[in-house]
């Protein structure tokens, strides 16, 4: 997707928000979507992500992990759900090495890997953007 694509579903997104709004629905529940969860809904009508990496760090293949992280400044919620993956497992890294890795690195890294091959922004290419669109803190 690029920048005039995410623009658009940016824009779509915010109509439809409005709309439910409109209907009576409260801002924070029809705001809330799976990539959006940086922040208190109740303070902000557009989520700004902030990266785990500084704009001047490089976004190195092999921090897989940190491409997609955000910091949270929200209220921890009463309950959270996980997956919890246990064993060693061999697999090979991004200069085609074998290497043994814990079964929730090789998830990780795979997750992360697919994303990047199937054009999905990282967090902070997208706080790029968001700046660039004028919805910075």
């Amino acid at each position: 997707m690029d920048a005039a694509q995410a623009n658009k579903a940016r824009k779509l997104y915010q109509k439809e928000v409005a709309k439910l709004v409109d209907a009576g629905m409260p801002d924070e529940h029809a705001s809330v979507t799976k990539f959006e969860r940086c922040n208190d809904l109740t303070s902000l009508k557009h989520i700004v992500c902030e990266p785990i990496l500084s704009s001047m760090e490089d976004q190195n293949p092999e921090q897989y992990e940190v491409n997609y992280e955000e910091k949270f400044s929200g209220k921890v919620p009463d309950s959270i759900v996980g997956l919890e993956f246990h064993g060693i497992v061999d697999m090979k890294d991004i200069h085609g090495n074998d290497i043994e890795v814990e079964m929730w690195e090789k998830v990780l890294m795979n997750l992360a890997s697919d994303l990047l091959q199937s054009g999905i922004l990282t967090t902070r290419q997208l706080s790029s953007l968001d700046k660039a669109e004028g919805f910075s803190k």
